[in-house]
């Protein structure tokens, strides 16, 4: 074990980077508990990501730790990011998914749950999943700012314009936003 870790801190002080994963597989292979392997792939992965700019090594080897320990949020937050931006939107919203599962605090969950709902709308074209995504936003805060101006732009750019006015009618209704809500009828008018 120590001939390893002096051999990984060799390879990465010499940026010999294939040497340095082959050097952490092998760590890996003998890591005392699934925590400390997890923390070792973890490695293996940000090598692959910001090192060597190989997207396809991060996501497999991220893939691999979720598949190990599903609720590791770290590499969920990464996959996250690669899928973005190698605009794998599928693979997103799944992640996301998970995410939302996952997280603690109603601010992280609010906007998890608001990429998901912008996803849906912006990248997937599922206007019905990403309306019922503000609309569960709204009933949880309903002053969430973010999403009464993605349904307001809903309106202005007519896209599915009857079900965001009907979901921010309620909820404006309900907060007496009047002046607001007369500014929102004249966008749909």
């Amino acid at each position: 074990s120590r001939c390893l870790d002096a051999l990984e801190r060799l390879f990465l002080g010499l940026e010999r980077w294939q040497d340095y994963l082959d050097a952490l597989r092998q760590k890996a292979e003998i890591a005392p508990s699934l925590e400390a392997k997890k923390d070792v792939y973890f490695g293996i992965a940000s090598t692959f990501q910001l090192q060597l700019d190989d997207a396809v090594g991060a996501i497999e080897t991220y893939v691999q730790i979720v598949e190990w320990d599903p609720s590791y949020i770290r590499a969920l937050r990464s996959l996250d990011q690669l899928y973005e931006s190698l605009e794998q939107w599928e693979e997103q919203k799944q992640t996301l998914e998970q995410q939302i599962a996952l997280v603690e605090g109603d601010e992280a969950i609010l906007s998890l749950r608001f990429r998901l709902a912008q996803l849906s709308q912006m990248q997937l074209g599922d206007l019905e999943a990403a309306l019922t995504d503000y609309s569960g936003i709204l009933q949880d805060a309903p002053n969430h700012q973010q999403t009464l101006g993605a349904l307001e732009l809903m309106i202005r750019e007519d896209s599915e314009a009857d079900m965001a006015l009907a979901i921010l009618e309620e909820c404006l209704t309900e907060q007496e936003q009047w002046s607001r809500l007369i500014t929102i009828w004249r966008d749909y008018l």
